[in-house]
């Protein structure tokens, strides 16, 4: 499953306020559209650029949600676009903490209608603090969550859980944080802000102690530990420098896991690649011995897409109950030089007092 880059350079053109029964007019010039940089040729004609109308939900004090159309390009014959019904998505988008004490925040919304007959369809969740770096999460309506997915609940909702472990302390600013889901639907896109109760309870835990991390491809492994990829700090990375397209992770004997991720990475092409999380119950002695291993291997979660831009990949996984598991490991797909992981950001596993 791959994802279409959506990273536009917007500009902003025109602005008007519907009527009172919701229609809108703009006029506009070939100048008005033109790509930048560009200049008329002989008979006065421009290149024009790709054209978006947004309509802005006014229950958004932060101006971030509504609707907004496909692209439209202008070509010389064409003088009008009429855009048809743009309605606002009814997404009822909601945080439930609920089973936060169990390691997992609950982000549930409606589904965008109308959907494909065939096929299904996608959803970026954006979660994040005013100071603190931004989770994406792109998932697959009604897919299982260890495929890329964003689960079904009933008829017509859907529901992703994020760790709240993570949640509290890399995404959110002391707990606090605004979140928000875009659906990219059949006839245009929409965007709702998530209604959040409250801050993110802290979680009661520690931190499990590392034995070893390597990044895994060409060559010879390249030992990642106590390097910028353990240091504690999320906005630091470590440069990979052997094409690694998996990332091996060895935990102290007996290390019981509760919540395991990879923040803030780089990884060529991410808009087109997965990053699986794995895990291991056999206790390999070397890293050598857990790569070789072709069984054994369980998936645990997948995450598709780049978190935020074009090369940026964050994949975070809850073990409920908790896990006993010596090895863990994120390996990328498609398996190949072009997907291959750049800089690696910060490798957190925790162990939660509660269950």
């Amino acid at each position: 499953m791959t994802f279409p880059s959506s990273v536009f350079r917007f500009e902003h053109i025109l602005s008007t306020r519907t009527t009172s029964d919701g229609t809108f007019r703009f006029t506009f010039s070939g100048q008005d559209i033109a790509v930048r940089g560009t200049t008329a040729d002989a008979m006065g004609l421009v290149e024009g650029a790709d054209l978006v109308i947004v309509v802005k939900d006014p229950s958004d004090t932060l101006g971030r949600a509504g609707v907004f159309t496909k692209v439209q390009t202008f070509g010389e014959a064409d003088f009008g676009w009429d855009t048809g019904t743009l309605m606002l998505w009814p997404a009822q988008a909601e945080v439930s903490f609920e089973r936060a004490s169990l390691g997992l925040v609950d982000f549930t919304w409606s589904r965008l209608k109308p959907e494909p007959s065939s096929g299904r369809n996608f959803y970026r969740v954006e979660v994040g603090g005013q100071a603190s770096p931004q989770l994406v999460v792109r998932c697959e309506a009604g897919m299982d969550t260890t495929l890329g997915g964003c689960s079904s609940t009933g008829t017509d909702r859907l529901t992703f859980g994020i760790s709240t472990f993570s949640l509290y302390n890399y995404y959110s600013d002391g707990g606090n944080f605004v979140g928000y889901v875009t659906g990219e639907g059949l006839q245009y896109r929409a965007r709702a802000k998530f209604s959040v109760p409250a801050s993110v309870p802290a979680p009661t835990g520690d931190p499990v102690s590392v034995a070893g991390i390597w990044a895994v491809g060409t060559g010879s492994d390249q030992a990642l530990t106590d390097t910028r990829a353990d240091d504690g700090d999320v906005t630091t990375r470590e440069t990979i420098q052997n094409q690694a397209t998996a990332i091996y992770v060895k935990f102290d004997n007996g290390a019981s896991i509760s919540d395991a991720g990879l923040l803030g990475s780089l990884v060529n092409n991410a808009y087109e690649a997965c990053v699986s999380i794995e895990t291991n119950t056999t206790a390999f002695d070397t890293v050598a011995e857990a790569k070789s291993a072709s069984q054994g291997w369980s998936a645990k979660g997948k995450f598709c897409g780049g978190n935020g831009s074009d090369r940026a990949l964050s994949a975070l996984v809850n073990f409920r109950p908790k896990q006993v598991t010596p090895w863990l490991r994120f390996v990328i797909a498609p398996s190949d030089s072009s997907h291959a992981f750049i800089e690696l950001g910060e490798v957190v596993a925790f162990s939660s007092t509660s269950n």
